[in-house]
């Protein structure tokens, strides 16, 4: 019963158990004390009083033999008031005598009877001195008094006797009092020091012995120690807060355990675990995040899934892509070649034109001395005539050879431009400087047209002055002119063809690097193909590794088998 008192209860009982050994200590002291004081009080009331009455008795005796002797000795009879005074005095103190006395009652008697007769005899002698029978009443006095007043002294010594043996009595009693008491007192103080101590040790081991096991379960659940034992039970503060250690214990070593079961099942892949313990109070926060982390996980690894799937899918489109690309690299690698050889064969015609035009150049300059000198030489103008006529015929032939030129130049940068087109953004700079040979051979064709008029002039003007003789200067002048014009003419082909030379030249460049560029392309697409594959199987591997996970719910996927074939199925997914 005591096990299970509270604490509060135990400590009072205790408190009360001490308190109650002090308060009959100090009961027990206080009533001997008590009883001590009733004898000290008796001693002075009873022996203390008597005796000192029957002294003071003793006194007034005497006093009245003293006076009844003076009232003889100098035969005055009014000594009887002294001796009645006394006499009352001694009444009085044996009245007191009477009230205190503790010994025989008949002392008191014999004390009361002698003061009668002390105080009848102090009358019969004061009546004798006053009738002058001085011999009579001295002879009473010596013969009759002094016995009673010797017996009346003697009466009161053994009062003041039995008192003073009272007085020993009240002492001895008194001592003994003093000594239980003050051995009940040393029995009571032993008693209530082993008491004491008893109740402090039980106390003390009732507490500290439950309160160390619950501090050393408190340290091992401290150091992550949940397997704690508890042997203390009670129904005091102690036992419930044992009961609340081993309950919260259990209730730990419960969600670790579930704990620890599914992260275990989460670690081998199985995200279908589900709390099974129960989670109270704060611990249902650890609930809900076990429970998020599943469905986050299950949620991240179907996505997973289903993005093994696209990257399966883009990887095989860009396989796909890449041989495409590959394929066609390879064939606008042989095109650009061709293109190549075709622009050098353009290169070719446009240096061969440009030396042509050279040489026109050269002999427009030479017909134009011929007519300067023409003009001091009439006599050999027919014969000028006839070389100019041939020259033109010449200069005929080279003006169809430029027009064939450009026409044949406009129709090469067509197809260069067609071929750019076909190239995109990097056949741009191709198809600007296939726009500016065909714009070139524009001007060359359009010089071309320009200068065939001029010759038929020319051969006019020959002809005319071969008839005309007199407007032959006139017609030289205007031949100079014209020839004039013909040499700036001729020298803005030279110009151009070297124009179309040079930018030939740059587009053989351009050529050459988009060659490059294109075998280049043709590598890298060869490389991405090659790629495409290993992503592929990256993507077919990355299948079969999600597919040993187990997520709850209804999220599905394919298996990585299926999914390559293109077939809907399971991933093998809970």
């Amino acid at each position: 019963m005591l096990k299970n008192l509270k604490l509060s209860g135990k400590l009072i009982l205790g408190l009360g158990i001490m308190v109650a050994a002090s308060a009959t200590m100090m009961l027990t002291a206080i009533i001997n004390l008590y009883n001590i004081g009733g004898l000290v009080n008796k001693l002075y009331q009873s022996p203390f009083t008597v005796s000192t009455q029957s002294i003071m008795l003793q006194k007034e005796i005497q006093n009245m033999g003293r006076e009844i002797r003076g009232m003889v000795l100098y035969e005055d009879p009014s000594y009887l008031d002294s001796v009645l005074t006394s006499s009352k005095r001694a009444k009085a103190n044996l009245a007191l005598v009477e009230k205190w006395f503790l010994g025989d009652q008949q002392l008191i008697l014999d004390m009361y009877q002698n003061l009668d007769e002390i105080e009848a005899m102090g009358e019969e002698i004061n009546q004798l001195v006053a009738g002058g029978k001085i011999e009579e009443a001295k002879r009473s006095a010596d013969i009759d008094f002094r016995p009673v007043m010797k017996s009346g002294i003697e009466i009161s010594q053994e009062i003041v006797d039995t008192a003073l043996n009272k007085a020993l009595e009240f002492n001895e009693d008194a001592g003994a009092t003093l000594e239980n008491a003050t051995m009940m007192l040393i029995v009571l103080l032993v008693v209530m020091v082993v008491l004491c101590m008893g109740i402090t040790t039980a106390l003390s081991r009732a507490i500290c012995s439950p309160i160390s096991q619950i501090t050393e379960a408190a340290k091992k659940l401290a150091a992550g120690i949940l397997n704690t034992e508890i042997t203390y039970y009670s129904k005091d503060e102690v036992g419930i807060l044992a009961e609340s250690f081993r309950e919260m214990s259990s209730s730990m070593n419960a969600v670790i355990k579930d704990i620890d079961q599914q992260l275990g099942a989460m670690s081998h892949g199985d995200f279908t675990v589900t709390p099974q313990a129960e989670y109270t109070g704060d611990y249902i926060s650890i609930k809900n995040a076990l429970i998020n982390i599943e469905k986050s996980l299950s949620n991240t690894i179907n996505e997973i899934n289903l993005s093994a799937d696209q990257v399966f899918s883009s990887s095989a489109q860009v396989s796909d892509t890449a041989q495409t690309l590959s394929q066609g690299a390879a064939q606008q690698a042989g095109s650009i070649e061709e293109l190549a050889a075709s622009i050098n064969e353009i290169s070719f015609q446009v240096r061969k034109t440009a030396a042509n035009t050279e040489a026109a150049r050269h002999l427009t300059s030479k017909a134009g001395q011929q007519v300067e000198v023409s003009n001091l030489q009439m006599e050999e103008m027919l014969l000028a005539m006839g070389e100019i006529s041939e020259k033109t015929e010449q200069i005929r032939a080279i003006n169809n050879t430029v027009e064939e030129i450009a026409f044949q130049t406009n129709i090469l940068a067509l197809n260069a431009a067609v071929e750019a087109a076909r190239t995109g953004e990097d056949g741009k700079g191709f198809a600007i400087v296939a726009d500016e040979i065909r714009r070139l051979a524009g001007k060359s064709k359009e010089a071309a047209k320009h200068t065939l008029p001029l010759i038929d002039v020319t051969v006019q003007v020959v002809e005319k002055g071969r008839k005309i003789a007199d407007t032959t200067a006139k017609s030289l002048h205007d031949v100079v002119e014209s020839t004039n014009e013909v040499l700036n003419t001729v020298d803005n082909i030279d110009a151009a063809a070297q124009y179309q030379a040079d930018f030939i030249a740059q587009v053989t460049q351009g050529i050459d690097q988009i060659s490059e560029v294109v075998q280049n392309n043709t590598a890298v697409s060869e490389e991405s193909a090659a790629a495409s594959e290993e992503l592929s199987g990256q993507a077919r591997m990355l299948k079969e590794l999600v597919s040993r996970f187990k997520i709850g719910g209804s999220q599905t996927a394919n298996h990585p088998e299926e999914g390559i074939e293109g077939s809907s199925g399971k991933l093998g997914i809970k």
